[in-house]
């Protein structure tokens, strides 16, 4: 893909055929979701901590994400609804973990992320 101009030049390689009065559809989705960062109290970026993403509404775990070196995380799910509010809990998995007291944010409702 590259950008020409105010437009978007796409290019496929390889054979693309469909049967006879059927046609081939090409559907770009922006990916939605949550992100954020889990940081320590000094507001330094925790890696390797498990961000569970749960609904509001009934409780029910609708996945996971990781953080990365500097504390980012992202969770994107083809199901999640911007009108629906989730809230997340952040923990650190390791054995000798001593925080017991996770982190949590209430209230969250998807965006598109990248």
């Amino acid at each position: 893909m590259a950008k020409q101009g105010d437009g978007l030049i796409l290019s496929l390689e390889g054979d693309y055929s469909a049967p006879d009065g059927a046609s081939i559809t090409l559907v770009l989705a922006h990916p939605t979701g949550l992100a954020g960062v889990v940081e320590d109290i000094e507001g330094d970026g925790l890696q390797g901590r498990i961000v569970y993403v749960y609904a509001r509404d009934d409780g029910s775990l609708q996945g996971s994400a990781t953080t990365d070196a500097e504390g980012a995380w992202t969770w994107t799910s083809a199901d999640a609804d911007p009108a629906r509010e989730y809230f997340v809990v952040a923990i650190n998995p390791a054995a000798e973990a001593t925080d017991y007291a996770p982190s949590a944010i209430n209230r969250l409702n998807p965006v598109t992320v990248a």
